[in-house]
């Protein structure tokens, strides 16, 4: 291909191409469908999920010596939190005698609030499980709590704590009694464990046939973008260089087949990093809502802004690659053309632009292509559109015969 020239022998500056409005808007169209479809397996495997968790209630019955306490159980992994008593008792939930005029759930808290700090205050008890040695009876309320929970033992009734799932428990020596009971109960693991499990089952289901969904369209989509955007792009260098007196014409070469390589597997990462993204931020919404009590209605408020975070990234995506691949495939091929310097222009089109960026505009500095500008405020060279929510293009500049 020929190297461009000026006829005049005086630099010609060919007007800018901008990034493509509808192939952006293709793009995000294809981001926003399986992002959509998504969301609405997400509550179908909730909903079926959420409607069996209810645990149920034991009732209580009357006894001279009354305790209570609260059993904290960590409901990704089915871990509870024991507490070593400085009394000789061994390993217990944080708990005690419910005083007169007290309830057993009255007592609990109160317990409890002597004895740890750093409980969730918005934490909601379970159903008590009841249990008997000797002349007391053990009122067990149960209380989910997020990955992380780290308590602060207050007093001096306790020494130390640990988290344990029922058989490590019941595996210890010195586990008090009525601890034992609870955790040997037929039912325990079918009233605390399996509401969660089934929970965590759900969204290890959803969440391997999301990845898998995204993983296999994202060649795809990445390869219809990246040729959308570098034929949107070719077009419209060819009509503002024959504005500017130039005829051209693009074939494919070993450099456009690498920027076009390139572009595609840009895209394909960050087309597999949207479902990974969505399922660790559902995770936490959903477990946050066990732990808090949240009824299906208010979790499903909490997965839909959730799914319109990531609606939003997936637009952020299409806008941003829109103008990085642009840029990509301008660049090669003006250095094709023999196009070796460029005058910065901002595209005034975002919310907030970059000082910089609007300064180098005014100024009409002329960079280097290969090279690309130099942004102070990044304290590097780079190119117009590569920066994150950067649609800033270039004038391309034709040298004469005599610089």
């Amino acid at each position: 291909m020929r190297r461009l020239t000026s006829p005049t022998g005086k630099r010609v500056f060919v007007q800018p191409v901008w990034p493509n409005a509808g192939v952006e808007s293709w793009y995000r169209s294809q981001l926003d469908a399986i992002v959509a479809e998504t969301a609405t397996d997400l509550v179908r495997e909730i909903t079926r999920a959420w409607e069996r968790r209810e645990i149920p209630v034991a009732l209580a019955t009357d006894s001279a010596i009354r305790a209570a306490g609260i059993a904290f159980t960590d409901i990704a992994v089915g871990t509870y939190l024991l507490l070593h008593r400085t009394d000789g008792q061994g390993w217990a939930f944080p708990g005690g005698h419910v005083e007169d005029g007290e309830t057993d759930e009255e007592a609990a808290i109160r317990e409890v609030g002597e004895e740890l700090a750093d409980v969730p205050p918005d934490a909601t008890l379970h159903g008590a499980r009841v249990t008997h040695h000797g002349a007391v009876r053990f009122a067990t309320y149960t209380v989910g709590v997020c990955p992380g929970f780290t308590p602060t033992l207050l007093g001096d009734e306790h020494d130390s704590f640990q988290w344990l799932t029922p058989t490590e428990a019941l595996a210890l020596p010195d586990l008090h009694p009525g601890v034992r009971q609870f955790f040997e109960s037929p039912s325990i693991a079918q009233d605390a464990a399996e509401p969660t499990k089934r929970l965590q089952v759900a969204m290890r289901k959803w969440g391997s046939e999301s990845i898998r969904r995204f993983d296999d369209m994202a060649a795809k989509i990445a390869r219809d973008f990246a040729e959308r955007n570098k034929n949107a792009t070719e077009v419209a260098m060819r009509a503002k260089l024959k504005a500017a007196g130039f005829t051209v014409s693009f074939r494919p070469t070993s450099e456009s087949v690498d920027a076009f390589r390139k572009v595609v597997n840009w895209n394909v990462d960050l087309i597999k990093s949207i479902p990974r993204k969505y399922y660790d931020k559902v995770i936490k919404r959903v477990f946050d809502a066990v732990a808090k009590g949240s009824d299906l209605h208010t979790l499903t408020l909490e997965l839909q802004k959730v799914g319109a975070i990531t609606r939003n990234r997936a637009a952020l995506i299409a806008r941003d690659q829109n103008a990085k691949a642009k840029a990509s495939f301008e660049q090669t091929r003006r250095l094709e053309l023999g196009i070796q310097e460029a005058r910065w222009r901002h595209s005034h089109a975002g919310k907030e632009p970059r000082p910089s960026h609007v300064e180098a505009s005014k100024k009409g500095v002329v960079y280097n292509i290969r090279q690309g500008w130099f942004d102070p405020d990044e304290g590097r060279y780079i190119q117009p559109g590569e920066l994150i929510e950067c649609r800033c293009s270039s004038d391309a500049i034709i040298p004469g015969f005599v610089q």
